[in-house]
């Protein structure tokens, strides 16, 4: 029976807090061996790393293009209407965003940036699943969330662009938890 992902980030949640507790245990007994150890310890002899030449690279990489929505300009930007007729879009009506466990779930600390909310091993699972293995889509689709100031222009976002995402998917629970959390 799989779990759900309420229960995994529990469990998660559960077992950081196990490891902090560890850590401030492993914290104490640290001072107190730093107390009783005598002042004067001999100093670690020092390595010096062999020097390494590094190869001069030939071709430098290509700028990430950032869609013009996320450029920043000293003009104000006029309002944007995030209004969507999802039956000319051909796709499904949304029910309420509440209805979403990802609207309901606690998502976590703040962040500045939505791409620190997520791992590595989330980026290439939300890179394969849900971009198509279109990385610079994935990079594009980031740089519009963090240009957001609303949860709503997110889901009207990935309404309009990702009308295949199933919104009750884990995979779209997790990008969605880190995007709450910068949005929130």
């Amino acid at each position: 029976m799989e779990k759900s992902a309420k229960e995994v980030f529990n469990e998660i949640q559960t077992t950081i807090e196990s490891l902090r507790a560890q850590l401030d245990e492993l914290e104490e007994k640290l001072a107190l061996m730093a107390a009783a150890a005598p002042e004067e310890t001999p100093e670690p002899e020092k390595i010096e790393p062999e020097p390494v030449e590094l190869e001069p690279v030939e071709e430098i990489p290509e700028p990430i293009v950032i869609p013009s929505a996320v450029e920043e300009s000293p003009v104000e930007p006029e309002p944007v209407d995030l209004s969507i007729d999802m039956e000319a879009l051909g796709a499904k009506t949304v029910p309420d965003a509440k209805n979403y466990q990802w609207m309901i779930d606690l998502p976590g600390g703040p962040v500045a940036n939505v791409i620190s909310a997520i791992s590595l091993n989330d980026r290439v699972l939300f890179i394969n699943t849900l971009f198509k293995e279109d990385p610079s889509l994935f990079q594009q689709t980031i740089s519009v969330f963090n240009a957001m100031e609303t949860i709503n222009e997110a889901i009207s976002y990935v309404i309009a662009n990702f009308p295949d995402w199933n919104l009750n998917s884990e995979v779209v629970y997790r990008l969605m938890m880190a995007v709450r959390r910068k949005l929130n």
